[in-house]
């Protein structure tokens, strides 16, 4: 990998004692090499090789990574106040189950429709605004009544 193959019969790297022991210059091989590449390709390159190894991303940059997006990971979709906005998508997939990822409402979005359906006469206990009456009437009568 460091493509310092006299290295792996250096008496300094032997075993972990010397590992050690000469660990700043272990550091400094090490940090030259992954200067000269991306953390993507550090990470693919030892993968590669067989060892272990993760990149860091921050969210933008998983925000942006094209698997992710493919994946659902990562949805863009239409907020009515702020256009297209890139938000985190569902992360629970299964076969037989679509979650639609939709922007939250604006406040107050769906007031009309909630306190119209709430309101329908004959819909037993809702008052003029659909609320339910019967706890408030209770406590009316009964003050030292709470509702739990």
């Amino acid at each position: 990998m460091l493509a310092r193959p006299e290295l792996k019969d250096d008496p300094r790297f032997l075993g972990p004692v010397e590992r050690a022991n000469h660990h700043e210059m272990i550091d400094e091989l090490l940090s030259g090499w992954t200067r000269s590449r991306t953390k993507r390709q550090a990470m693919t390159e030892l993968g590669g090789a067989g060892v272990p190894a993760g990149a860091v991303f921050d969210t933008l940059e998983l925000s942006e990574d094209p698997d992710l997006r493919r994946r659902g990971m990562f949805v863009t979709v239409d907020h009515p106040g702020r256009g297209k906005i890139t938000m985190p998508g569902w992360p629970v997939k299964m076969s037989g189950s679509h979650v639609p990822v939709m922007a939250a409402p604006l406040l107050g979005q769906h007031k009309p429709g909630v306190v119209r359906r709430r309101a329908r006469p004959g819909r037993a206990g809702a008052g003029p605004a659909g609320e339910r009456r019967s706890d408030l009437n209770d406590r009316q009568r009964d003050p030292g009544t709470r509702s739990s």
